[in-house]
């Protein structure tokens, strides 16, 4: 008897084969099918099991992952609900900021930086290629002038609002915003509208540059070009500096560091400036802060800084002139002790320090010669010229008399 397999060849190739009943012939390929068919069954059916118990394997962990996602849909929500009504307690007392508020006091430091390092840089350059005539230290602090009075404008603006609502007099103190945080953060949403921003930017602009600081760049033939980019770059200005004013908590401008030595908690809220030229100013110590190019942006109550801005420190200052002066009295007080006098020329053969401490008359003049080298005459025999080690222009006379 032939198997299933070997059957099938026989009948394949056209080789006479005895026909049986079905039956029979299933039986006896049963009987004697060949190993290798029965071990491939075996497989097959091996691997249709598995592939059930994967099966339902995958839709048990599906509806446990669905069961998952479910409860966690509902967790999150109720976690969304919690933290939005704790967020709306706490922004309505300043203590948190809403990061998802296109107007959170982190975006708007952001965004007064990007205005530095972007439209003010294009301005301040812009004008150093076409109004020549201003230097740059003159150029930065009209500039700063500008921007402080617009600043202090929109400060002044906002609280003029605020006493108008109370119905407050000029001169009557506002709520501090820890008495009534409500009101602060009404006053906030509201005067974010896009009519109350245009129309406060266009009227402090306005105001700002028709002062006669901003005279220093109008004088120029393209004077409406000059006027078209400084109320480009001061509307965007006072926008921001406006957003943060109403904000809650409010933000702050630092102007208020000119003067001061660059050290300490500054150095924290400043960065320095770098000048094309060597800043010079005799009324300042060397390292004071001369200018503000660009004030820092600070949390009210000095509760922390949201953006460092950059000063211009003096490099040349009256420490210079104090030392330059210390050193030459200090020079003056080595005396020379001349043992031979003749009545037009005085040489020096011999030095000796005399000590401190005489109650000496001492009188200016101007001799010009390097220390040991033939000094000009002097007036009486027991004067005595101080002779500086080094070039200088001017000696002191000392009567010893």
């Amino acid at each position: 008897m032939l198997c299933a397999a070997a059957l099938d060849k026989q009948i394949h190739s056209g080789q006479p084969y005895a026909v049986k009943p079905m039956k029979e012939l299933d039986k006896q390929n049963k009987e004697r099918e060949c190993k290798g068919c029965a071990n491939l069954k075996k497989s097959l059916e091996s691997m249709d099991i598995d592939q059930n118990a994967l099966v339902q394997t995958t839709k048990k962990l599906g509806e446990e992952i669905r069961q998952w996602e479910r409860k966690y849909t509902t967790l999150e929500k109720r976690s969304n609900d919690i933290t939005a009504k704790m967020a709306g307690v706490l922004e309505v007392s300043g203590n948190l900021e809403n990061i998802n508020d296109q107007y959170s006091n982190t975006k708007l430091a952001k965004r007064f930086e990007d205005l530095y390092g972007n439209q003010w840089a294009d301005l301040s350059e812009w004008l150093q290629e076409n109004i020549e005539h201003v230097t740059e230290l003159d150029r930065i602090k009209t500039l700063t002038c500008l921007m402080k009075l617009s600043y202090y404008e929109c400060v002044s603006t906002a609280d003029s609002q605020m006493r108008k609502f109370l119905f407050l007099d000029k001169n009557d103190m506002i709520p501090l915003p820890v008495e009534d945080p409500e009101l602060f953060r009404l006053r906030r949403r509201n005067g974010q509208g896009v009519y109350t921003r245009t129309r406060v930017k266009q009227t402090i602009a306005k105001k700002t540059l028709n002062t006669a600081h901003a005279n220093i760049f109008m004088e120029t033939d393209d004077k409406d070009e000059v006027e078209k980019k400084l109320v480009e770059f001061f509307e965007e200005f006072i926008d921001i500096c406006w957003l943060m004013t109403i904000s809650h908590p409010r933000l702050l401008l630092n102007f208020d560091v000119v003067g001061k030595p660059y050290s300490g908690t500054i150095k924290e809220r400043f960065k320095q400036y770098s000048c094309q030229d060597i800043v010079t100013d005799r009324s300042l110590s060397c390292g004071d802060i001369l200018e503000v190019v660009w004030p820092s942006v600070e949390l009210e109550n000095e509760e922390g800084v949201c953006a460092k801005g950059d000063v211009i420190t003096v490099q040349k200052g009256r420490d210079n002139t104090k030392a330059h002066s210390d050193k030459r009295r200090k020079s003056t007080r080595k005396i020379k002790d001349c043992e031979s006098f003749k009545e037009d020329t005085i040489t020096v053969q011999k030095e000796k320090t005399i000590i401190e401490g005489f109650n000496a008359k001492k009188n200016i003049t101007s001799v010009g010669h390097e220390g040991g080298e033939n000094c000009e005459t002097v007036h009486g025999e027991r004067n005595i010229i101080a002779v500086q080690e080094g070039d200088v222009d001017e000696f002191e006379e000392i009567s010893l008399t």
